[in-house]
């Protein structure tokens, strides 16, 4: 039981139901941890007097924990009310790193609350470091270049990170158990808050290359916007690949101009008219007050079926493919595509809105951004390929290119394959290109001799393996943990 008992103090008591010990604090149910440690802070004051609480006039906030019991006809059980569920004390988020609790350190931070921003901390190749308003100063920092990086456990500084990249293309970093944009941390530690009905944007949007757009939070580079805001701040949409380009012509310019545009609906926004498509096929003469003419492009592509052919693949094999032959594009549901059609030579080909004809055979591509082209706006191209001519998948196994090639779509190129298989089938860099910290390259020596030449290792793992010390012990180090100043007698840094 707690040492004192003031109206705004902790009280604690014993869930018999979940075989759990709760507390209740101002009224709320906490874990006995948090109880815990709000309870060494209550220690610290008890040399101030109590305040007294007049009981009769003023119901205290502090409620005794009911025990809970099978018996349903207990009082306790039955008069006490059930307190409710809540998230802990925001102070828990600003406690010391080895008191913060495992999961959940406090309550969410609210990014558009508070005023003003950051405190400046330091300066270095990533740019001016401050605070985030609202955490422990410990507890995460935002950089000019869009970093972020907390305190390490043995009190350095952990490597600067931009965060981990989510399904959106969004980066995010996880403080005290809860996720956060990196754009909005970026923000409240250089800009401010936001006001209400404001989000972060980035400003240059990489011609739709979203991990690019998302991914560059530099402090110059991001802002609270309103989604009106943003809206025009998207650029000019990229037109369909199905889209037919069109050449546009005002009779007022010289003899032989003809401007290009991807699509009629790109010329006619770019030209503010309308019915340019139907002035190219012939049902109009001409289109808007300046009387523009038009008349399709040729398309980029032969129109005809591509003929049988051998061609080398990237991996340096000959392949033979066979005349091109189209089908009712069919997905891996069995259900067909309405409106596409596709071939065995990796192209496809869409049927007009008006449903009086077929546009152009085109070759799709990946968008920016992408791994694999896709159609009918989410469909995988090359999985549709497979399926359409028969492809059957078992249990346990993808769609996979025989050369590598995401670009390479036709039947020849694709296989089922196993998750297994495919990972033997892949190229992958060596050791040293790869992302990962733990597999850059990093060099050792003996910390007794000053003197002696520092020895390369490939990757950190190749070092431990070497020098028979603990992989993670050498992270410790390498991250500044005073308890690491060496391993295994041997000091690391990272190889330039």
């Amino acid at each position: 039981m707690p040492k004192r008992l003031a109206s705004t103090g902790p009280t604690l008591g014993s869930n018999l139901a979940n075989k759990t010990q709760v507390g209740i604090l101002d009224g709320k149910r906490v874990s006995l941890k948090v109880w815990a440690l709000m309870m060494e802070s209550s220690d610290e004051e008890d040399d101030e007097p109590t305040p007294s609480v007049d009981t009769s006039s003023t119901a205290p906030t502090t409620t005794p924990v009911a025990m809970a019991s099978s018996d349903a006809s207990s009082p306790a059980s039955s008069d006490a009310p059930p307190a409710p569920a809540t998230k802990v004390p925001a102070d828990v988020g600003n406690l010391p790193l080895h008191q913060r609790h495992k999961k959940r350190g406090g309550i969410r931070v609210n990014l558009h609350t508070g005023t003003g921003i950051g405190d400046v901390v330091s300066t270095d190749e990533h740019g001016v470091w401050r605070t985030v308003p609202g955490f422990h100063p410990d507890h995460i920092n935002a950089s000019t270049e869009g970093q972020t990086r907390s305190r390490a456990p043995g009190g350095g500084w952990e490597k600067p990170t931009p965060g981990c990249c989510g399904k959106d293309f969004y980066f995010y970093k996880k403080v005290n158990g809860y996720r956060y944009p990196v754009i909005q941390l970026v923000l409240r530690a250089f800009v401010g808050p936001g006001l209400p009905g404001q989000t972060g944007d980035h400003i240059a949007k990489y011609d739709g290359d979203k991990k690019r757009e998302r991914g560059d939070n530099r402090a110059v580079n991001v802002r609270w916007a309103t989604p009106a805001l943003q809206s025009t701040n998207r650029g000019v949409r990229k037109a369909q690949r199905s889209g037919q380009p069109i050449l546009v012509r005002d009779p007022a310019w010289p003899d032989g101009r003809w401007d290009p545009y991807p699509s009629a609906t790109a010329a006619e926004k770019a030209l503010g008219v309308k019915n340019l498509g139907n002035v190219a096929n012939g049902e109009r003469s001409s289109a808007g007050e300046r009387k523009y003419i038009a008349k399709w492009a040729p398309p980029d592509e032969t129109q005809d079926d591509l003929p049988a052919a051998t061609i080398r693949n990237n991996k340096g094999e000959l392949i033979h493919q066979p005349a091109e032959v189209w089908r009712q594009a069919v997905y891996s549901d069995g259900k067909p595509m309405p409106g596409w059609r596709a071939s065995n030579r990796s192209r496809a080909q869409k049927r007009y809105s008006s449903g009086t004809g077929w546009g152009y055979k085109f070759t799709p591509m990946p968008r920016y951004g992408e791994a694999y082209a896709k159609i009918g706006g989410s469909k995988l191209f090359h999985v549709s390929v497979f399926f359409t001519f028969g492809g059957k998948l078992r249990e346990g196994e993808t769609v996979d290119h025989v050369d590598r090639d995401p670009t390479n779509n036709t039947l020849a190129n694709l296989k089922a394959e196993s998750r297994s298989g495919q990972v033997l089938n892949q190229t992958r860099k060596p050791i040293s290109e790869r992302g990962n910290s733990k597999k850059k390259a990093i060099e050792a020596r003996p910390r007794d001799d000053p003197n002696a030449p520092w020895r390369w290792f490939e990757s950190q793992i190749a070092a431990a393996r070497v020098l028979g010390v603990g992989n993670q012990h050498i992270s410790q180090h390498l991250k500044g943990n005073p308890k690491y100043s060496h391993v295994g007698g041997f000091i690391f840094r990272r190889a330039a």
